[in-house]
């Protein structure tokens, strides 16, 4: 039986995570990239989110989640303009199979 007062702080968790992240970036990337939704998507675009990431060159972030919680996409985007949530939506449609009718953009192919 573990004993109680070996729990984990926050901050070892933290790194124990991005650790985690660094080292495995391109695999964990490529497993959110094949995930697909089956019945819902609800979208997040938040700005403070990413102003404690290093660097500064991102300013919001753009958070696609499926069926479960489950992350399909997250993107940190330059600037609040919306073209970033097209190109996104339009990788997660294409991901999913289906085909917009670009002028009125309405689904014309169903996907799986």
């Amino acid at each position: 039986k573990l004993e109680e007062t070996y729990v984990a702080k926050s901050a070892i968790l933290v790194r124990a995570f991005i650790r985690d992240y660094l080292s495995e970036r391109d695999a964990l990337l490529r497993e959110m990239a094949s995930l697909k939704s089956q019945h819902t998507m609800a979208i997040d675009h938040q700005f403070k989110v990413v102003g404690h990431a290093a660097g500064k060159k991102a300013k919001c972030s753009f958070l696609v989640v499926g069926d479960c919680g489950i992350a399909l996409g997250y993107y940190a985007v330059p600037d609040d303009s919306l073209s970033w949530a097209t190109l996104a939506m339009k990788e997660l449609v294409a991901r999913h199979g289906a085909v917009l009718d670009e002028e009125s953009k309405k689904c014309i192919v169903q996907g799986e």
